[in-house]
């Protein structure tokens, strides 16, 4: 029989001391001699040559098995921007806004600018204010959609109170009579500022909406069923801040291009951490659309969403 490749002492016992004696990974690179970066290397090469197994034997949680599938299933090319899915526990709007809640909390800085677009469902937020001061800058993506119960402003204005952070205001509709009356908007001393911080932005978190008779739009008077109709024949199946999305993913052109007041879905892009919250099986053609457009890396469901989107 053919010996086999020589054991690494070292690599031996540093994956003692770590997984048997529990010492930390600073305290085994002390024990050792040597740096903490090299008892990692150490680990990973004892993994790797069989010298350590790793078994779990109790079953994956259901909501994180669930996430992963979700992931596995929307990420359908190496290029996606799509990093995590998260599902939050329960059926319904405020299962996602309570998870969206949370994973704000646990990675949003100080340094940190936030963005908030429309959403009923991140309207549902619960209380942020536990977290103490985060984001210093707080922006309001999209302009108002009249009496919805998700309207942006709401949604930032308490962010901002939240964690004490300075609020970048957008006061106008999201959408205009014409290109004329958006351009003088724009030229607005308070609404420039607001737009200007666009760039600055860190993090994104935003609603997706459908393109139907009783969308956000619709029921906001900025579009009719007939134009909801219309949208849907040229194959709108998504609404990202108030743009619509075919299945692939692109832009479907429409009348109101020059006339919305808010963040475009090129400026949405480039952000480092665009979060999408979403909730109800209605959504799952919606949501793939959203995450074709490369504009999406945190996805927010809840269960009945994530399930609608396995299927």
């Amino acid at each position: 029989m053919r010996p086999g490749p020589p054991v690494d002492d070292k690599q031996v016992l540093a994956a003692w001391l770590y997984y048997n004696h529990q010492l930390t990974q600073q305290q085994v690179a002390n024990r050792l001699d040597v740096s903490r970066a090299t008892v990692v290397r150490l680990l990973r090469a004892a993994r790797e040559n069989g010298l350590v197994e790793i078994r779990i034997l109790a079953p994956i949680p259901f909501l994180s098995e669930s996430a992963i599938r979700v992931e596995e299933d929307l990420r359908t090319n190496k290029a996606s921007k799509l990093e995590r899915v998260i599902v939050g526990a329960g059926k319904g709007p405020l299962a996602a806004a309570s998870a969206a809640s949370n994973f704000l909390i646990d990675h949003v800085g100080f340094e940190d600018v936030v963005g908030f677009g429309w959403s009923s469902t991140l309207a549902q937020m619960p209380d942020l204010a536990r977290s103490g001061p985060l984001a210093q800058h707080v922006v309001q993506l999209a302009g108002a959609v009249g009496s919805s119960s998700g309207e942006s402003f709401d949604i930032a204005v308490r962010a901002a109170d939240d964690w004490r952070g300075r609020l970048y205001a957008l006061p106008a509709p999201a959408i205009v009579q014409d290109p004329r009356t958006a351009e003088a908007l724009r030229c607005d001393q308070t609404i420039a500022r607001t737009l200007a911080a666009f760039p600055q932005c860190t993090v994104a978190v935003i609603g997706i909406g459908i393109v139907s008779h009783d969308s956000t739009m619709v029921k906001a008077g900025y579009l009719t069923a007939s134009d909801a109709e219309r949208l849907s024949t040229r194959g709108a199946v998504a609404d990202l801040l108030g743009w619509h999305l075919d299945t692939s993913g692109q832009i479907v052109p429409d009348q109101w291009a020059d006339c919305r007041i808010g963040m475009s879905i090129e400026q949405l892009r480039p952000i480092k951490q665009v979060v999408a919250v979403a909730a109800g099986g209605n959504k799952a053609e919606a949501v793939r659309a959203a995450i074709a457009s490369e504009t999406i890396s945190v996805l927010i469901v809840d269960e009945e969403l994530a399930m609608a989107l396995q299927s």
